[in-house]
């Protein structure tokens, strides 16, 4: 059986152009000197907890980590999330992030 595409992997196939400058924009924003890349990826994490996107912060962590965060800064990262947003998306993500982390 064939596994199931995310839609951001059917965004990227079928997106064409309009994927091509997101991506072309998502790139600049990643080569900006500031904030360092572990910085930026724990910010992108706490936002889509908040947001509730468990496909996203499952596939962040581990950028976060190569760009040198701990496992203590990327769930403060995410618990941080809970006086602005509540706790749905925490709820929501975290068995995503112990997913990520193989837990």
């Amino acid at each position: 059986m064939a596994e199931k595409k995310s839609a951001y992997q059917l965004f990227m196939e079928e997106g064409g152009e309009i994927y091509e400058r997101f991506s072309d924009f998502v790139s600049t924003l990643d080569e900006h000197p500031h904030p360092d890349k572990k910085t930026k990826h724990l910010i992108y994490i706490g936002v889509q907890t908040a947001l509730g996107n468990a496909n996203a912060v499952r596939a962040h962590i581990p950028m976060a980590l190569e760009g040198g965060a701990t496992k203590d800064e990327i769930f403060g990262s995410m618990l941080v999330t809970i006086p602005a947003a509540g706790l749905n998306g925490l709820m929501a993500c975290l068995p995503a992030a112990l997913e990520a982390f193989g837990e």
